[in-house]
């Protein structure tokens, strides 16, 4: 905003709701939010000529976490190249570390089992190298990847490869049923010579390889089934469907916790189905 012809800016004021500080009289602030989201941004002017403007921007500001990153010591040797899952079909490229986030994503439903296909290269490494492949999720969005949040983690040995030196890896991850819903969570995916200990954290310095880092859109709770231990067996709900049972492993206890946390709401809609379903 700027002060009619002749006029001039004699204070402004600053609103940032959500941030900190949360007020300003600056004219180039700096603002810190604390947590992840969208955030409007509102300005007050006054004039010498006593005049008053105010306008506000809604979602002017986007804050996001900063995560880390691995570093590489060199390349030319092993390299993940070829990325699948769900909607993911991608062909990395090599020797460096390279951040996918913004550009490939697909949608994933908590609850969900989704299988994951990657595809490794010798390169140039020595006969007796073994190489690694680790996979982690930021399932809670608090900026980092917890040790429960590694999803994967296979050496590749020299045996491995086939006559081109290619190695297919083949899993399958479920996204449990307290991911954060309708966020964009980062997954990361990172291959590398085995030295020591570097790699088993996913910023460490790594020795040739790559790190790639996609995007993964988690669902609405109430936009998919279900699953729980009860009663001897899985629940897998649909909404306004019939209820199925199957007998799979698994804790009650850590099922009905996540439901609790990830959404209430939902686990006692469910316990009461399953109560009415039991009726004679």
């Amino acid at each position: 905003m700027v002060a009619a012809k002749g006029d001039e800016i004699l204070s402004r004021q600053w609103e940032f709701p959500g941030g900190v500080p949360s007020t300003s009289n600056r004219q180039y602030p700096e603002v810190r939010y604390p947590d992840v989201g969208s955030y409007d941004v509102t300005l007050t002017i006054k004039t010498v000529g006593g005049d008053s403007k105010t306008k506000t921007i809604e979602n002017m500001v986007t804050a996001s976490y900063e995560y880390c990153y691995p570093s590489l010591r060199r390349g030319g040797y092993f390299n993940i190249t070829h990325v699948e899952l769900n909607t993911i079909d991608h062909n990395p490229y090599p020797d460096n570390i390279y951040d996918y986030f913004d550009r490939i994503e697909t949608d994933l439903k908590p609850g969900g089992t989704y299988p994951i296909s990657l595809t490794v290269f010798k390169g140039g490494g020595r006969e007796r190298d073994v190489n690694r492949v680790r996979v982690w999720a930021d399932w809670n969005y608090n900026g980092r990847f917890d040790r429960d949040e590694l999803l994967l983690s296979e050496a590749v040995n020299t045996e491995d490869y086939d006559e081109k030196g290619n190695h297919v890896i083949n899993g399958e991850i479920k996204v449990p049923l307290n991911a954060a819903a309708q966020r964009k969570v980062r997954l990361r995916v990172m291959g590398h010579f085995m030295r020591g200990t570097e790699g088993d954290h996913p910023c460490d310095r790594i020795d040739s390889g790559n790190s790639m880092d996609y995007g993964l859109n988690i669902l609405e709770a109430d936009d998919y089934p279900l699953t729980v231990d009860f009663s001897g067996g899985p629940l897998e709900m649909w909404q306004q469907r019939e209820m199925k049972f199957y007998p799979v492993n698994g804790n009650f206890r850590e099922e009905c916790h996540q439901l609790l946390t990830g959404n209430p709401r939902k686990f006692v809609t469910l316990m009461l189905e399953v109560m009415m379903s039991h009726l004679p």
